[in-house]
């Protein structure tokens, strides 16, 4: 990702969880927007959406909005403004390339109750004007959910 004076290299995970990822996961960024998952448990039960904005705009709001943004607690799904992106996302952001101002949220996803693993895949975060749409599922069985950012 990249900005008018500086830029944000992102290390994006290829295989978030080995068991439950299909070969790879389609990420696509809109705007000033970027998601990458990342699952929560190691039964992979839940997974979250982060979501990287580079807009100068909401970066220089951020502060007034996490003085009034509520506490949920460490096993809340929930959307939030990630505070600390290195303990939540380790090794994601590249200090070396890291000037850009950005702001991260992180959208808790569960994950549908089905009958077999494959189902529950999740294939592509696709980000829009408005908010992102995941697709889970495998082949025929594909279906997609949608959040508003």
């Amino acid at each position: 990702m990249w900005g008018a004076l500086a830029s944000l290299r992102l290390w994006v995970p290829v295989h978030p969880h080995e068991r439950h990822i299909s070969d790879c996961v389609s990420l696509v960024p809109c705007g000033s927007r970027m998601p990458i998952v990342m699952f929560d448990d190691a039964g992979c039960t839940r997974a979250s959406v982060y979501v990287f904005d580079i807009n100068p705009f909401v970066a220089r709001q951020t502060p007034q909005i996490l003085a009034a943004q509520p506490d949920s607690g460490p096993g809340a799904i929930a959307t939030a403004i990630v505070e600390d992106v290195d303990a939540a996302l380790p090794g994601i952001v590249d200090p070396e390339c890291s000037a850009s101002p950005f702001v991260v949220y992180r959208f808790g996803i569960p994950l549908p109750e089905v009958e077999h693993y494959a189902w529950r895949m999740i294939q592509a975060v696709r980000m829009s004007m408005t908010g992102f749409t995941v697709t889970f599922g495998d082949g025929p069985l594909e279906t997609d959910h949608t959040w508003t950012v």
